[in-house]
């Protein structure tokens, strides 16, 4: 089974039913891929939904619904390699995640990781690329 890394800027978007990430997440929920996930990378998600200009869009009970979807079908790896190549820092973190847990991919829309494309052997793309594995 691929092992992917979502970018949080993406469970952001799907929360929001942004149309990108929603396939995103159903394939998530049908366990076309494992999900690699970090505590690092689960506090600045829940720090991101946090923010007053944001909660406005979503209702508790979808954020609680995201959160448990990550639990239910995330696996937890521990980081224990602290990388500085992403030139945005707060980017590292993602890095950091699919190192340790040897994903094959970063899902993300983000240019500072997009640009790192191979990452160690690591694919990194956006959503839609993605999802044409499961075609």
């Amino acid at each position: 089974m691929l092992k992917a890394v979502i970018d949080t800027n993406l469970f952001v978007r799907g929360l929001l039913k942004g149309a990108t990430a929603l396939p995103l997440i159903e394939a998530l929920k049908n366990n076309k891929f494992q999900l690699l996930i970090s505590s690092s990378l689960i506090a600045e998600l829940i720090d991101v939904l946090s923010r007053d200009r944001l909660k406005k869009y979503f209702s508790p009970e979808d954020l609680e619904e995201l959160l448990k979807l990550i639990e239910s079908q995330g696996t937890i790896v521990e980081t224990n390699e602290s990388i500085q190549d992403c030139r945005d820092t707060k980017d590292n973190i993602v890095l950091e995640c699919a190192i340790a847990g040897s994903a094959d991919f970063i899902i993300t829309s983000d240019k500072d990781l997009l640009v790192l494309h191979p990452y160690r052997e690591i694919k990194i793309i956006g959503p839609q690329e993605f999802m044409r594995n499961f075609r």
